[in-house]
C-alpha cells in the first residue's frame, strides 16, 4: 500500500493523465493518509517507531489539494460561459 501510495503522489504531478484519474488517485492518497495518521494515534506511536512525522502529512494534504483546487480555477476560467 505504501508504495502504491508514493507511485500515485509522484504521478499525480509528473504522469499525463486525466483529471478523472488524477481525482482518483488524489482521493486514494488523502484516504491512506487519514487511515495512516488515524493507525499512528490510535497506537500511539513514536517518532522513533513511525517514520512519518506530522509535518510530512501536512505537506502532502496541502500539495494535493493545492493540485486539485489548481484544476478547478483552471476548469472555470476555461469553461466558455463562465458566470
Amino acid at each position: 500500500m505504501y508504495m502504491t501510495f508514493l507511485r500515485y503522489y509522484i504521478q499525480i504531478f509528473t504522469a499525463s493523465l486525466t483529471i478523472t484519474e488524477i481525482h482518483i488517485k488524489a482521493g486514494f492518497i488523502l484516504a491512506y493518509l487519514a487511515l495512516m495518521q488515524r493507525q499512528i494515534r490510535l497506537t500511539e506511536s513514536t517518532l522513533a517507531k513511525n517514520f512519518f512525522t506530522d509535518q510530512t502529512y501536512q505537506d502532502i494534504v496541502i500539495s494535493v489539494c493545492g493540485l486539485l483546487l489548481f484544476i478547478k480555477v483552471c476548469s472555470c476560467l476555461t469553461w466558455p460561459n463562465n458566470k
